[in-house]
């Protein structure tokens, strides 16, 4: 199997290179036969990375160990789906998935524009073939799949695994069978937007046609990357036991930094259909959405970042980097070679429009962007350039990042009451005047009401600030939280865009059910219906919304610790805690411990859990924490285990942590509510007679049934991970006071990272699971208790393990200038737009008193007055309808 494998890459290999030659001179020398043959020939290469990659899957579900990465991410004692989800477990596999799914991705094109096209389709059948090649150049001659394990027939010899070294463990979960392959559809998904900018460029096309052929393929893209990404977090939250859902770590990162540039261009290509502008600045987002999911995937594999979902460090990045600058340099020459064809067919009339809107939301998610991305390479640059070694963590993101975050939430509602080119001040302020009022009225009542919402559990006494801890004070004798600007900012933002979006419902409804006569229901039904695009738009920002929710539910975030016996109780956030018993268990695929838990909320069994430590029994013989979680609408208890005591055939004592965790539903709650309103966007347009408006720059595409698969396997995959439950039984309790840890050892905790080898300062020492962090934490505990203080404490840590063991580094020059650097980027952008901006709206005033010539509207461009609501709404729908 292994030399058939790879001489099916072999094949792939001339059949995409021959396809790449045939391609190109099809689309140079307007050759229509070479044009048919290249067609042909992506199908070739598509059947025959299918071929590759079934192969491999063969190999795997036979336990065929001869194959070297079958070896190595297999285990014959595995259950077989997860034995399958090996071919994207390790480096060259998912190089193959990668390959395997684009040649499938660039057959679905070809089929689609079949007769439509022809000046773009071959430099687009090109460009897809040669990103193919290039992942099968890699699989060739550097990341071979197929490589034969010659020292298998003497593996007992060398004492190596004859059953394989299985798969890591943490990724033997449900969630584990969705979210990769959501990322990598995400990654390629953005090719084929590339790909048709690209081509319109070489062809001299400056009209708005490629970006509606290709904007079904850009909304799937997104809404896999959407997808991918909660379902990470997801993974993140349930299986790594840390009590979180997103550590900013750089693989992380590298699919959080595309997804910001393609919200950007999503939003931005509106802009160009409605009226002509942009052109450049879209083909520059789709170029950089392109790039930096190929970024992504250099960081995974380059060993140029530390991380622990990295692949093992290999000598393909060369070759990443090598491509990267290969598509950079023909991208953005060719972007300035045809400047001349992408001029502007209108210009922004008003600093009151929804295209500037739209223009300061693409600034502030470039600067997300250029935040994520500087924090992330930043650390490997300083200990390259400056022999500085350094760690960025997740403290240093969330203060970069909040600001920009709750600015981009108040423009999503800000967005919807802007008209196109402008408005008058009288539409303007009605527009804002309900949104406004409610959001005002949420922030007095959150900051009234700030002590109160998620009280402290358990009362901590205090004389001084210093005794509370970081982001607590002392009120009273005892502490409290502080008030969080930002979370209030958050909560009123979220408050001010869900009023947004449903006054636009509303109004809209009240017009349909005036001219139709419809009932509610039947009117809001056919408003999606003739406007999907707009009103499913709508339905994704209120799960945005939701997602800040969940982020400002963080600021009430608590967690304790304590060593039980089988029948003590603790109480903690309102429920007391019992320990039933302790269970441990042994199979042929690994052994563990289990606490069985009461959960009981005053006298009333409110759940039983089992969260579970487990030991492998592969060659490292890893370790796995497998949490339990009560959850309800407004917060999460989080339980885990770790460690048991007492006799080892029979223990009694488990090591428990519990977090409380608010709000964490409506993370997952928006992330659904995100997939409906994309699944309702790329619905065709309905006329009145409900029959489908076939748009012919709109190919049918089949999305809306991928995406409907995608939203079933993430609620199975977050089903199937959640359930878990036991019969209660019931004891006697004996209640006894939650330890909590001493706040000044706590920020200690959070201030650094976990030193030792395994870990290599990846995890802040707070959440750490490993036996070293809790060594580490206990040496804390004492020196606060000795009377050293936390800034000490930092500082002896500082000089024993170096500046990479902050989790936030040293304010040296270089680093504030990494730190300030998206801020001053985003500044100097609002600067010169405003600037810009203003310039086109003197010389529009002149042309309109003709002291010069008039730029006439580009397509689909709005009237230079603001209507009433009720006549421009009818006018956007009839226009829908044409």
């Amino acid at each position: 199997m292994a030399n058939l494998g790879y001489i099916v890459l072999l094949v792939a290999f001339f059949f995409g290179t021959y396809t790449v030659f045939l391609a190109a001179n099809a689309g140079f020398g307007r050759k229509e036969q070479l044009y048919v043959a290249a067609r042909y020939g992506v199908f070739a290469v598509a059947g025959l990375m299918s071929a590759a990659a079934f192969a491999l899957l063969y190999a795997f579900a036979t336990h065929d160990f001869t194959i070297r990465y079958v070896w190595q991410h297999s285990d014959s004692t595995m259950p077989m789906f997860y034995n399958m989800l090996a071919l994207w477990g390790g480096q060259e596999g998912s190089l193959l998935f990668w390959a395997w799914i684009l040649s499938l991705f660039s057959a679905v094109v070809v089929v689609q524009n079949k007769n439509r096209h022809r000046d773009l389709m071959p430099h687009v059948i090109w460009i897809l073939q040669a990103i193919v090649l290039f992942f099968t150049v890699l699989m060739v001659f550097s990341a071979n799949p197929f490589h034969p394990f010659a020292e298998f027939d003497s593996a007992a010899a060398l004492d190596l695994p004859l059953r394989g070294r299985g798969l890591n463990p943490q990724l033997q979960t449900p969630v584990m069978a969705i979210h990769p392959p959501m990322l990598y559809f995400g990654y390629i998904g953005w090719t084929i937007p590339f790909a048709f900018g690209i081509a319109a460029l070489i062809t001299r096309r400056s009209d708005a046609e490629w970006t509606k052929t290709t904007r079904r393929w850009a909304l799937v893209a997104w809404i896999f990357l959407t997808v991918g990404n909660l379902l990470g977090s997801y993974w993140a939250y349930t299986e790594l036991g840390w009590g979180g859902f997103w550590a900013w770590d750089p693989v992380e990162n590298a699919a959080l930094i595309p997804w910001f540039t393609g919200t950007a261009y999503l939003h931005s290509i509106q802009i160009q259909e409605r009226r002509g502008i942009l052109k450049i600045w879209n083909v520059v987002l789709v170029t950089l959405s392109f790039v930096l999911t190929v970024f992504g995937t250099f960081l995974t594999r380059s060993g140029f970042v530390n991380s622990v979902h990295s692949f093992a460090k290999s000598d393909i990045g060369f070759y990443f980097l090598f491509f990267l600058a290969v598509v950079l340099l023909g991208a953005f020459g060719l972007i300035i070679a045809r400047r001349d064809v992408l001029k502007a067919e209108a210009r922004i009339d008003s600093l009151v429009s929804r295209e500037f809107v739209y223009l300061l939301n693409n600034i502030l998610l470039l600067g997300s962007a250029l935040a994520v991305l500087a924090g992330t390479i930043w650390p490997p640059l300083s200990e390259l350039i400056l022999n500085s070694p350094i760690t960025i963590a997740e403290p240093w993101f969330n203060r970069v990042m909040a600001p920009i975050g709750i600015l981009l939430l108040f423009l999503a509602g800000a967005g919807p009451l802007f008209p196109w080119r402008r408005a008058s001040k009288g539409f303007f302020m009605k527009q804002v005047l309900w949104p406004t009022i409610a959001a005002l009225v949420m922030a007095g009542a959150t900051v009234a009401l700030w002590t109160t919402l998620f009280p402290l559990s358990p009362v901590v006494a205090c004389a001084t600030d210093a005794v509370c801890g970081p982001g607590r004070h002392c009120a009273d004798g005892t502490c409290v939280r502080d008030t969080s600007i930002a979370a209030v900012l958050a909560v009123a933002c979220v408050v001010f865009l869900v009023v947004t979006v449903l006054q636009e419902y509303a109004r809209g409804t009240r017009l349909r059910m005036k001219n139709t006569g419809a009932r509610v229901a039947s009117a809001v039904g056919g408003l999606v219906a003739r406007a999907p695009r707009r009103f499913g738009g709508y339905i994704v920002h209120v799960g945005f919304a939701f997602l800040f929710i969940a982020f400002a539910g963080q600021c009430f975030k608590q967690e304790f610790t304590a060593t039980m016996k089988a029948g003590e109780t603790v109480s903690f956030a309102g429920h007391s805690i019992r320990l039933d018993r302790v269970e441990t268990y042994t199979d042929t695929h690994k052994r563990g411990a289990i606490a069985h838990i009461s959960l009981f909320d005053g006298n009333e069994l409110v759940a039983t859990l089992a969260p579970e430590d487990r030991v492998y029994n592969s060659q490292d013989n890893p370790k796995s924490t497998e949490v339990d979680i009560h959850s309800t609408l407004w917060r999460d208890l989080y339980f885990i285990l770790r460690g048991v005591g007492g006799p080892a055939a029979a223990p009694t004592i488990a090591d428990i942590k519990v977090y409380y965790n608010p709000m964490m539903l409506f993370l997952w709650l928006g992330g659904v509510v995100m997939v409906l309103g994309t699944i309702v966007s790329i619905m065709p347009v309905m006329t009145r007679a409900t029959v489908p408006v076939r748009r012919k720059s709109l190919a049918p595409v089949p999305t809306v049934a991928i995406i409907i698969v995608v939203a079933i396997l993430s609620l199975i995959g977050i089903g199937v991970a959640s359930a878990r439950a036991e019969e209660p039984r019931e004891r006697e309790r004996v209640v006894q006071a939650a330890e909590t840890r001493d706040p000044r050892a706590q920020r200690v905790d959070d201030a650094l990272m976990c030193p030792c080898p395994d870990c290599n300062f990846s995890k802040i020492l707070a959440r750490c699971g490993c036996g070293k962090a809790e060594m580490h934490r206990e040496r804390i505990g004492k020196l606060v208790a000795a009377g050293k203080s936390p800034d000490e404490i930092i500082a002896m840590y500082l000089k024993e393990f170096g500046g990479r063991v902050l989790a936030v580094p040293v304010a040296t020059a270089a680093n504030t200038m990494v730190r300030v650097l998206p801020y001053v980027a985003i500044g100097l952008a609002l600067l010169l737009v405003v600037g810009l901006a203003r310039v086109w709206i003197k010389r529009s005033a002149k042309e309109a008193r003709g002291d010069g010539r008039r730029v006439e509207p580009g397509p689909g461009a709005l009237p230079a007055t603001t209507p009433p609501f009720d006549e421009r709404f009818e006018r956007d729908l009839k226009r829908i309808d044409r």
